[in-house]
């Protein structure tokens, strides 16, 4: 079976890109009787014309070239003319916030909808009217590799990359600007009002941080005790478990990052929305988006509570031990089959 995987529509930023892209890569080692095709790109089609090139002309082309069975979709973005079975994929709400004919035929033709919560199976089912039996639910899951660690190699990961000083982990892959600064807000508040040691550490591609944003890190008070990173993901895993505490207060959630911050016996704090009410139950600290004072209550909060932390760290565990990437590989599979079956 040849398995074709467009994720050329998306931009680097596009929290699918990267799970949509793992996981399929993931599943071809599995599936070694098939074949994957990847259409990928580094560039983001944003030309009107250029979209429709490529949904109308180029990519039914390049489908039947490849003899593909079946096209998995990382993004709505139109009609792919092609005949064979297609499956649309559904990240959170990202792509549910605006209704729109052409948005409701891509679901209404879609063979299989894979959405990534249940509320996003939810909204599909009562804005679009998709016949939830066409709608799979397969939930991300942390990597097998975030796993927690013990103290003395907490100690040598704080000794050999961070200065010998605690830190709050901030993931700053697919975030705007401004959440960015709130950050550095709620940490100045952090410094002023707790007179520690704590460090920041933004984990991030250098390259993918906004210009202005790293001219303003010149110039931040705190610029010594905020570190900037780029790990890959194995170093990264480290990173998680070393930290004191995981911050994840974004706009749009990529509820994988909290999972592996809880899989690896780190306590979070993150956005309250129905996403993470969803995923988290009560296992995590919630607070208001683009509220740098909350944000920076809660910080406080977790590093003066012991027991709160270890509260969270159980619970955080026990949430995240529900998500299972095998299970979601597994799921991944199935829906394919049901495709092809019609």
């Amino acid at each position: 079976m040849n398995i074709a995987v467009n994720t050329r529509a998306l931009s680097k930023k596009d929290i699918p890109k990267t799970f949509i892209e793992e996981i399929f890569i993931d599943l071809s080692k599995e599936k070694t009787n098939d074949n994957f095709i990847f259409f990928s790109d580094l560039k983001t089609i944003s030309n009107p014309i250029a979209v429709k090139l490529w949904q109308n002309l180029q990519l039914p082309a390049l489908l039947k070239k490849g003899k593909a069975d079946i096209l998995v979709n990382a993004r709505v973005a139109g009609e792919i003319k092609t005949g064979i079975p297609q499956i649309q994929f559904i990240d959170g709400l990202s792509a549910l916030i605006k209704l729109n004919k052409t948005i409701a035929d891509t679901f209404q033709k879609a063979q299989r909808i894979i959405a990534t919560t249940e509320l996003a199976k939810k909204n599909l089912i009562e804005r679009y009217k998709i016949d939830e039996l066409k709608i799979d639910v397969i939930h991300l899951a942390a990597k097998k590799y975030f796993i927690p660690i013990d103290w003395n190699e907490k100690q040598k990961i704080l000794e050999t990359r961070f200065n010998e000083k605690e830190y709050f982990l901030f993931v700053a892959e697919t975030y705007h600007e401004e959440e960015l600064v709130n950050v550095l807000k709620a940490f100045s508040l952090f410094k002023k009002w707790q007179k520690s040691n704590m460090q920041l550490v933004i984990a991030c591609k250098a390259e993918s941080l906004p210009e202005s944003f790293t001219k303003s890190l010149r110039l931040y008070k705190y610029k010594d005790e905020v570190i900037l990173q780029d790990f890959r993901d194995e170093e990264l895993s480290k990173t998680y478990a070393a930290a004191y505490c995981f911050i994840h207060p974004a706009v749009k959630i990529n509820y994988t990052d909290i999972l592996q911050a809880m899989q690896s016996n780190v306590p979070v704090i993150t956005t309250s929305n129905e996403i993470t009410e969803e995923i988290c139950n009560d296992s995590v600290l919630s607070v208001s988006i683009n509220d740098p004072v909350q944000l920076s209550k809660n910080m406080i909060l977790i590093y003066k509570d012991e027991e709160l932390r270890n509260e969270l760290v159980s619970k955080g565990a026990a949430q995240a031990s529900q998500y299972k990437y095998p299970e979601t590989l597994e799921k991944l599979s199935l829906s394919i089959e049901k495709a092809l079956q019609g």
